[in-house]
């Protein structure tokens, strides 16, 4: 059942270390845990390690087996796997590369983008979701820090896809997936409303969008704690970019404004991923 869903070849070690030199600053996950490593053989290259843990297996079976996807078939728009171990104790390694930084790190660096550098970070971000669902998967779990960014070639990445779910399959229970991430879901994720998946991550797009353009989050911790947050009408998310402005001193084009509102606002308002991707903001070269 586990071989089933995990690797069709993982590579057999006695112990993750005799490969990798891990570091001591390690994240601990429900399923295992992720660290900062380097290789052995090649010291000069920093990886990234994701291990789970073998009786966690069951409850992440869609990323081990879309991380195997991506180690055998590598796509431009998502994180490379370059090794995939099973040790003595039967628990998967996943050995991805390692980015500069994340997007949260580097618009912190400029403290706000210009809306034509924003738009280009957004149009490889559509890339990478659109590559999420061909590969048979909606990716739930877009935040910031969840976008890679290697300065070097001036390339965007996702990661982190332990929100997957298949193409065709119900999710039953909207806030399991929210995962300390409540400011990057829509509204009826609160609510327990259906909500079709594309409108999910089209909210998600919105929050990461208007973060490169303000330099902060749409909305904090409090806001989503009230009661109003779960009745945003495209006119309530008007206000909220005009406050934005008024405190950063930063304005956006007509155009950006109607997108933004388009994608914050209620579920039955809100632009799935197909009107983002005809959007006249998002289709702009200038």
């Amino acid at each position: 059942m586990i071989n089933s869903y995990t690797t069709r070849h993982p590579r057999l070690l006695n112990h993750i270390g005799d490969w990798y030199q891990l570091s001591q600053e390690r994240t601990e996950t429900d399923s295992g845990l992720i660290c900062c490593a380097k290789e052995r053989a090649w010291p000069h290259r920093a990886v990234w390690i994701k291990s789970f843990y073998s009786r966690q297996w069951q409850d992440i079976q869609h990323e081990c087996l879309f991380l195997t996807k991506l180690k055998d078939d590598p796509q431009p728009h998502l994180v490379t796997v370059l090794d995939v171990c099973q040790d003595a104790a039967s628990t998967l390694h996943f050995v991805m590369e390692q980015a500069d930084c994340d997007l949260w790190e580097y618009v912190n660096r400029f403290g706000s983008l210009s809306e034509e550098h924003t738009r280009r970070i957004m149009q490889e971000i559509a890339k990478a979701i659109a590559l999420v669902f061909d590969l048979g998967y909606w990716y739930l779990d877009l935040s910031l820090e969840n976008v890679l960014v290697f300065e070097e070639n001036d390339v965007i990445k996702l990661t982190d896809f332990g929100s997957l779910i298949p193409v065709g399959e119900a999710l039953d229970v909207l806030t399991d997936f929210c995962h300390g991430k409540a400011l990057y879901y829509p509204t009826e994720i609160f609510q327990n409303h259906s909500s079709r998946m594309s409108k999910i991550t089209s909210f998600s797009f919105g929050v990461v969008m208007f973060a490169l353009l303000f330099g902060r989050l749409p909305f904090d911790q409090a806001s989503v704690d009230n009661e109003d947050f779960l009745a945003l009408s495209y006119g309530d998310v008007d206000d909220v970019i005009e406050a934005a402005s008024l405190e950063t001193s930063i304005s956006v084009s007509s155009k950006a404004s109607k997108l933004l509102c388009k994608l914050l606002c209620l579920e039955f308002e809100r632009y799935d991923i197909k009107e983002i991707l005809t959007d006249e903001w998002f289709l702009d070269a200038s």
